[in-house]
């Protein structure tokens, strides 16, 4: 009996532990995450093959910030310590944005940083900055489109 309730207390642990992953500076990003697929941006049929948004915990700033896949509709952010709040919601915008785009317009057109990806992007930006002025993304989205 001493062996299950250690057990259960190791389980219990790991869960907690699993929880906290999503945690960066108070904030839930799984609940950031589902805010921002409720964009009008971001079609219905996009949501509804329910993408998933993983984190991943470094001890200095990684050489990459987030990395979209398309086929599995799945992003993964990096968090370290100092990491600013506004640049991590703008790198989760950015990953976003690569799978709406792909969503969008289709892998051959959406992928990579092409136009189509930049206005997606931009318009994501604009409209998240104008329905959550608590939590802005910091980079001017409209850089992008500069010279597209």
């Amino acid at each position: 009996q001493r062996q299950r309730e250690t057990q259960k207390k190791v389980i219990a642990r790991k869960r907690e532990k699993a929880e906290q992953r999503f945690i960066w500076d108070g904030i839930d990003l799984r609940m950031v995450w589902q805010t921002m697929q409720e964009l009008p941006k971001v079609p219905a049929k996009f949501r509804a093959l329910k993408p998933v948004m993983n984190v991943r915990h470094y001890k200095r700033a990684p050489r990459t910030w987030g990395h979209a896949w398309y086929l599995s509709n799945e992003i993964q952010v990096s968090l370290w310590p100092g990491l600013a709040l506004d640049s991590l919601i703008d790198t989760i915008l950015h990953e976003l944005a690569h799978l709406v785009a792909v969503s969008i317009y289709g892998l051959a057109d959406g992928r990579g940083h092409k136009h189509s990806f930049k206005r997606t992007y931009t318009d994501l930006v604009d409209q998240w900055n104008a329905l959550h002025p608590e939590m802005p993304a910091t980079r001017d989205s409209r850089w992008y489109l500069k010279g597209a």
